[in-house]
């Protein structure tokens, strides 16, 4: 069943996956649901407890934040913290920075209909969100626009590190090493986030700027 798993529907070895049920075990630890009546059960709202799962924990990392908090109740006290940077207040002094992305993206999508040049709407919209984000928590933005090719290494490279997210899940304590480890000695074992430490090391965090930019009311 387990090899069966992901196999094409116009194989036949996929057609036994449809005779157990909508319900097929991937891995001792996972489930794979083919109902989407059950969709409300997975995904349920207010008043529903989930915990994350040991899997999950071990690819985000062992670090005290919220996305990588198992308890429900833990998990919720942390994103509690970040709701005064969602607050209805501060999003509305989004405008000046949303407008500037949108003009960005207005440019970028004349310019390709001058020159007849296909547009990766999907790049796009990720840029759009990374330089937004830029502006809004570190100061920093039009990081990715102000780039020829949209800063498409790192994104790149963002996606490789995504499809190794398995080796973290199973194997917990490569993250550990890596941390340990000279910063020169991992840009050569792991090629992928070479782009993401000279992205740290370029753009540090500054919340002093983050909390002008919010009005200095902000908890940061």
């Amino acid at each position: 069943m387990h090899q069966q798993y992901g196999t094409p529907p116009s194989s036949p070895l996929f057609q036994p996956l449809k005779s157990p049920g909508p319900i097929v075990r991937i891995t001792p630890h996972e489930v794979h649901f083919n109902d989407h009546a059950f969709i409300d059960t997975i995904f349920s709202g207010p008043g529903h407890q989930r915990e994350k799962g040991q899997l999950t924990l071990n690819g985000l990392g062992f670090s005290p934040t919220a996305i990588a908090t198992r308890a429900h109740t833990l998990h919720k006290a942390r994103r509690a913290a970040l709701a005064p940077f969602f607050s209805t207040k501060n999003i509305r002094r989004l405008e000046r920075m949303v407008h500037e992305v949108l003009s960005q993206i207005y440019q970028r999508l004349e310019r390709a209909k001058k020159t007849g040049e296909p547009v990766n709407m999907s790049m796009l919209y990720r840029v759009a969100t990374h330089d937004l984000i830029a502006d809004y928590a570190f100061g920093q933005g039009s990081i990715c626009f102000s780039r020829e090719d949209l800063n498409q290494p790192y994104f790149q490279a963002h996606h490789e590190m995504v499809l190794t997210w398995y080796v973290g899940c199973y194997m917990p304590w490569f993250g550990l090493v890596v941390r340990r480890l000279p910063v020169g000695v991992v840009k050569v074992l792991v090629p992928t986030v070479v782009q993401f430490i000279d992205m740290i090391q370029v753009c540090p965090f500054s919340f002093q700027c983050s909390h002008s930019l919010l009005g200095g009311d902000a908890i940061v």
